[in-house]
């Protein structure tokens, strides 16, 4: 699942760890909940808000390309709230 199809609420967990565009390193499972993101179409950039801690990936950073496109769930699993999906 692309990162731009996560859902507020989505718990969402590291399968692979990976340092972020700001230099942060995001660890093999660490479990977050979704908020809500952003994209900046210059970089192709997405700001990721979770409940603890914001991630930021950019497509014009090679190594980060496979992690925002999250083929299958190599980089985050996705759990979604079968509750909130319905409201």
């Amino acid at each position: 699942m692309h990162v731009s199809k996560f859902q507020c609420g989505d718990r969402v967990t590291i399968v692979q760890a990976f340092t972020d565009y700001d230099g942060e390193h995001c660890p093999r499972g660490l479990e977050l909940v979704f908020m809500s993101q952003t994209y900046f179409p210059y970089e192709g950039g997405y700001t990721l808000t979770f409940d603890t801690r914001v991630i930021r990936i950019a497509e014009d950073v090679d190594e980060h390309g496979p992690i925002i496109r999250n083929d299958g769930q190599a980089w985050f699993t996705v759990a979604r709230d079968a509750a909130a999906g319905a409201a």
